[in-house]
């Protein structure tokens, strides 16, 4: 699989790529996730 942003881009198996979706959506459910003051500053 190839994943990129305008000129930067990786090449992920589709195996790690799937591993790493799972655990990013486990992460996000968490309450730490949710109140860590990092993401006030996010903007996108």
């Amino acid at each position: 699989m190839l994943v990129g942003q305008l000129n930067k881009f990786e090449i992920w198996s589709d195996t790690e790529w799937i591993a790493q979706i799972d655990e990013d959506i486990a992460v996000a459910g968490t309450a730490e996730f949710a109140t860590d003051t990092n993401l006030n500053m996010l903007s996108f």
